[in-house]
């Protein structure tokens, strides 16, 4: 709204200067033009990454998100480029973007938990688990939503206390039974306490809503190799190959071959004993790291940031360049909104 007054306040006053002289004019047309392109710099510049990134650009995608970042992002645009730091490896810049912004006192309440939701991925993804429960738990009485569920019930899964992982996981399952990450905390839950059967049952359920992340047809191949069903279990690993990693990747290639070797050899499945919850990093091989929240869907573009259903699960398109203009057109035109709420460090 601020900049449709200020195009036209800028394009009447640009108008009389014409009158007086073209020199003039045109001195004034570059200054609104300056203007508007300051306060909507970021936006073009996040568009443009985004683009990027889902061609495949990704070196060119992260130098534009930084102009941006230079040029003065909003809160929840800072906190996209730091999750795209993360995907791409860059933990010390990405450790230091969400370090300015936890370091900001002026921040709104929803967007610090934000921020910390962001930063406790990245204490998972660098081994530090008691840090990433400490913060996710400080922000879950006011912040509780699917990605908090799911990234606090991985952590108690993590952590050993199975009794206390069950009964968190068995409240996010009632909190949003739809949600992937949730259904596979509490799928693996029971399989790390033995109960097959009931995490059979939820392999299903997560198997029909055709997940978009390697881990969840790892876990599933781990419960259908225990409960017999090799043929299933080879299946969901051949699958889990076909799909694109990122730093964030948890289950390798290797790790996916390694399974598939076992389970063609004939051997016996180890029950309880097996691990699949906790894996190494193939960018960071001697650092221990945690699964991620995986890819949603796109819902919105606005202020230069795409809108998720919670702010751990951005993740760039992997579809059309199609979809990527449309994505890059949305940012632009929803820049408007909610200007006045901005807020530059």
């Amino acid at each position: 709204m601020i900049d449709v007054i200020i195009i036209i306040a800028g394009g009447y006053i640009a108008f009389m200067a014409y009158q007086i002289s073209l020199i003039i004019g045109i001195l004034v047309s570059l200054l609104v033009f300056g203007v508007v392109f300051y306060r909507r710099g970021s936006a073009f510049c996040m568009a443009i990454a985004m683009r990027n990134y889902t061609k495949g650009q990704k070196n060119k995608a992260m130098d534009w998100f930084e102009r941006g970042y230079k040029m003065g992002m909003k809160i929840n645009q800072k906190t996209t480029y730091a999750y795209y730091l993360l995907r791409e490896g860059r933990v010390g810049r990405c450790e230091e973007v969400l370090s300015s912004m936890l370091a900001f006192r002026s921040q709104k309440p929803i967007e610090k938990a934000q921020t910390k939701a962001t930063h406790a991925m990245l204490l998972m993804k660098t081994g530090r688990l008691y840090e990433a429960i400490e913060e996710l738990e400080e922000i879950f009485p006011t912040y509780k939503n699917s990605s908090t569920y799911g990234s606090l019930g991985f952590c108690y899964l993590v952590q050993g206390n199975m009794q206390k992982a069950l009964e968190f996981n068995e409240e996010a399952y009632d909190y949003n039974s739809d949600d992937l990450i949730i259904v596979d905390n509490l799928m693996q839950t029971y399989a790390k306490m033995g109960e097959f059967e009931k995490a059979y049952e939820l392999s299903q359920k997560l198997m029909e809503k055709e997940p978009a992340f390697r881990e969840a047809y790892y876990d599933v191949a781990v419960i259908e190799y225990q409960m017999g069903k090799t043929e299933d279990a080879l299946k969901r690993l051949e699958h889990a190959l076909t799909i694109p990693t990122s730093f964030l990747t948890t289950v390798s290639d290797d790790i996916i071959n390694s399974l598939k070797a076992k389970i063609e050899s004939g051997e016996e499945p180890k029950g309880t004993e097996m691990v699949f919850l906790e894996v190494t990093s193939a960018s960071l091989p001697d650092t221990p790291t945690l699964r991620m929240r995986p890819a949603a869907n796109v819902q919105i573009i606005r202020d230069g940031v795409a809108q998720f259903d919670d702010p751990i699960s951005f993740t760039a398109s992997s579809g059309t360049e199609d979809e990527a203009e449309e994505i890059s057109e949305n940012i632009v035109e929803d820049q408007d909104e909610d200007d006045e709420d901005s807020i530059f460090l």
